[in-house]
Parts: structure tokens; sequence; C-alpha cells
């Protein structure tokens, strides 16, 4: 059902006229917030002895918020760059009954990152229509995430770095000839990240992730657009 669903708002995008509301030679300023939040019974926290791997009970919020610049090619078709900044928090919280390990672990992560990206638009009427955004990115940022050590919470503090590809789908929606609102959810998105003890000679990590529509992490993603159309019109 979903890959139906994906399927054919592909096809609207592609098949349907494009709006006059969207005029070449303009310029629109945005801004985009993206919250999220996970609470989950039962999830797993890892230690170096496998023995010491236990339940625990995850909390996890992030909050994105990312202005950008465009400018409108043709009537369809954008480019533009974005900088952003996220904050993400999450706290694994042991269970009652387990008394042997540390009760509560927290990690703070904090990113700036800068975005180029391409648009396209393809409109159902004058004032609403889809949305195909391709971006890439590069970000930097700071960890601060508490260890488990043996029966000890150690606190450790990291560099981040990290690069992105990706595609989003979303809506958009014309308030007025200059402003406009869309949202999107999900995508497809490459993203690989290094992480760096803040220590001398220390060894970094490396992770990388693929990720399609709802299971990429997005979220949803919010944002208000103004226009500067040609001629101030």
């Amino acid at each position: 059902m979903k890959n139906f669903v994906y399927t054919s708002l592909f096809l609207l995008i592609f098949s349907t006229a494009a709006t006059a509301q969207l005029q070449q030679g303009s310029l629109f300023l945005s801004g985009r917030i993206s919250v999220q939040a996970v609470n989950q019974d039962g999830g797993l926290i890892l230690s170096t002895t496998p023995f010491l791997n236990t339940t625990q009970n995850v909390t996890a919020t992030s909050v994105e918020v990312a202005p950008s610049l465009g400018f409108l090619f043709a009537g369809n078709l954008a480019g533009g760059l974005e900088l952003g900044y996220s904050f993400s928090s999450t706290t694994l919280e042991q269970p009652p009954t387990s008394s042997f390990f540390p009760r509560t672990q927290e990690s703070r992560l904090w990113i700036f990152s800068v975005r180029p990206f391409m648009r396209y638009y393809r409109g159902l009427g004058e004032k609403a229509g889809f949305q195909l955004d391709i971006y890439g990115g590069i970000g930097f940022g700071k960890s601060i995430a508490d260890r488990l050590a043996i029966t000890t919470v150690e606190e450790v503090t990291e560099d981040i770095s990290s690069f992105e590809l990706g595609l989003s789908p979303g809506l958009y929606y014309f308030l007025s000839p200059r402003f406009m609102i869309d949202a999107s959810i999900g995508g497809i998105g490459y993203e690989s990240n290094k992480a760096t003890p803040d220590v001398p000679g220390a060894v970094s990590r490396r992770s990388s992730r693929f990720s399609t529509f709802l299971d990429s992490g997005l979220g949803l993603r919010l944002g208000v657009n103004f226009f500067f159309h040609p001629g101030g019109r």
C-alpha cells in the first residue's frame, strides 16, 4: 500500500501543470523547522563487556532550525543554500528493578550544517502542488555523552563531522502571491558520520547509513517561504 501511495505521488509530481505563483527570476527566503520525539520501552544499551548489555527505556528528542535563500531559474526549478543548526538529546533509563547498573545515561549532540539544494515544483492549480528536493551537505559539531564503564558512567566529548546526500518529496501551498508554506516527510538519503574523541591520539569512529522514505529519520519538516518577485509584483 505504501509503495502504491509513493508511486502515485511521484506520477502526480511529473504530470501536472506548473503553478502561476512561481515566477522565473524570483528570490525566496525560507525557514524550516524539524521536530522529532521518540519514546521506546526496552531499548538496548551496549557495553564493551557483552554480559553487561541490558534493556533500557529510551527517550529521544531532536530539533532542527534551518533558514535558506533560493532563486527560481524557471517557473518550476530553483536552487539555493541552506544553513542549519540541530540539537538532539537522548536519555537511557534503567528499569527500577535493576540496581546493578547506573540508573540514567544521557547524550547531547549539536550540529551546524551547510546544505546546497535543487528544488523541482509541480502545481495542482495556482496555489498548491508538489515539490521535490535534491540536496547535499556537510556538518560540524560536538557531542557529549555518558558511556557505561562496568558499573560507573563516564562523560565523553567528541568532535563530529558529517556528509549527506538525499531526495525529499513534499507539498506546498501559497497563502498569498508572496507567502508559501511547505511540508515534507521522509525521503531517500545517504549519511556518513565521523566522531573523534576530544583526547590527544584518540581513534575516530565512523558510521554510514542509507535510508528510504519513512525510515529516513527526516521526520516532519515545515517551512515558510517569502518570495521577492521580479519587478516587485
